[in-house]
């Protein structure tokens, strides 16, 4: 396996190449590495965010639903 195909695993093989290039080129390769990292994080959390307020509509028109049933049987 090439260097290339190890860094590309994940931020702890990123750091282990980074480790064995020395140099700028180390620094820049984690430098990389942290910021794709912090991309990928960000778009997790974001899309969680998405399906949590995807689901408390779903929850909020679903209980509605239920409340005016329960009602209409009273």
């Amino acid at each position: 396996m090439d260097l290339f195909e190890q860094a590309s695993g994940t931020i702890g093989d990123t750091s282990i190449v980074a480790g064995q290039i020395s140099g700028a080129q180390g620094d820049a390769l984690t430098r990389a590495g942290g910021s794709v990292f912090a991309q990928a994080h960000s778009v997790s959390l974001t899309t969680a965010a998405g399906l949590i307020a995807l689901l408390a509509v779903v929850v909020f028109f679903t209980l509605a639903g239920y409340r005016i049933q329960s009602h209409a049987h009273h």
